[in-house]
């Protein structure tokens, strides 16, 4: 058991069957094939995740995964906005679901490529308002739906007009 202080710990299990994985490190070494999983009170979680506590333990064991159970993930509010598709899109394009992550990798028929992320409504008009998001011509907003709304964003070779027409093609589904 590694002591993480402020009164979380983390064991390490052979893998992250069943955990929220929060990310791994990608550099070769003594982590390789392990996981921590990382517990305590949710407070102490949250403020260890929001001051990029994982960091350390990526720098300390290259090649470990940090995981945590799918109960804190929950109350941390990490989980999905979504447990199903919330759109279809238009014809010409499909779209991988990645719902936990509440995104979607999607493809024309001719390799354009775009994504769709699910996003709180109650952050829209900020969302619309920031040039580092919304308030590109590489991206296109929908209005709120059942307290989401769903951002378009180009791939490496979409252009503005192929954003929006990714986003106007989609249908919310109810």
């Amino acid at each position: 058991m590694l002591d993480l202080g402020e009164g979380l710990s983390a064991t390490i299990a052979a893998d992250d069957n069943g955990l929220y994985r929060l990310g791994a490190s990608t550099s070769p070494g003594p982590g390789r094939g392990f996981v921590a999983v990382v517990s305590g009170p949710v407070a102490a979680l949250d403020a260890w995740w929001a001051s990029d506590g994982l960091d350390p333990l990526l720098e300390d064991w290259p090649g470990i995964t940090v995981a945590i159970t799918q109960t804190d993930a929950g109350a941390l509010g990490m989980l999905g906005k979504v447990d199903e598709v919330p759109v279809t899109v238009g014809a010409g394009w499909t779209c991988e679901w990645f719902l936990a992550d509440d995104s979607a990798s999607c493809t024309r028929t001719d390799g354009t490529l775009a994504s769709l992320v699910v996003r709180d409504a109650a952050d829209r008009d900020a969302w619309l308002a920031d040039p580092d998001k919304g308030a590109t011509p590489d991206a296109w907003v929908t209005e709120a739906h059942d307290g989401i709304f769903i951002s378009v964003q180009a791939g490496s070779n979409a252009t503005p007009e192929d954003v929006e027409e990714l986003g106007r093609s989609l249908t919310w589904v109810d």
